[in-house]
């Protein structure tokens, strides 16, 4: 085989190579950023902290009449609460999950969703008062789905999630 025969055949490996690295790369839900170490039972407590944390959120805005009453009626009140009412029942879902020993895998499209949900909340929020005390619960529960995220490859800004 001769030197320039030699030459292309490691030069088409080269490409096969670097066109295989860049479709891998390109596969759904492929993730390479430095992501936490899973640990089962940290995301289990994690995901407690959430629930809880998502059942004081949706008990000052659903069993506090003075909370409702300060919201008003109306579609933007409408849609806020019923928001925390779903962010809610998820929460609860992802909870159970880990507790039952599912994994990132399996448990990743719940995180998205309540990443979906959150930035919902903070669109269709913005016509209250964020200093109002029914929504103290939301920062903290905010806080604990932003801890939650990098576990499962998703990057969190302040402002509102990936």
């Amino acid at each position: 085989m001769s030197e320039t025969h030699r030459s292309i055949q490691a030069l088409r490996s080269i490409r096969a190579g670097a066109l295989a690295a860049v479709l891998i790369m390109l596969l759904p839900g492929a993730s390479f950023a430095a992501d936490p170490t899973w640990d089962q039972g940290r995301m289990t407590k994690l995901a407690e902290e959430l629930y809880e944390s998502s059942s004081d959120l949706y008990t000052t805005l659903y069993k506090d009449q003075g909370a409702m009453g300060r919201f008003g009626g109306g579609d933007a009140s409408h849609d806020f609460k019923d928001t925390v009412r779903i962010l809610h029942s998820e929460t609860g879902h992802l909870k159970a999950e880990l507790e039952k020993g599912k994994g990132r895998a399996e448990t990743r499209p719940v995180i998205k969703r309540l990443l979906e949900l959150n930035d919902d909340l903070q669109v269709s929020g913005q016509r209250f008062d964020p200093q109002d005390d029914a929504l103290g619960g939301f920062a903290k529960f905010e806080d604990i789905l932003h801890r939650i995220a990098p576990y499962y490859g998703l990057n969190v800004d302040r402002k509102g999630s990936k």
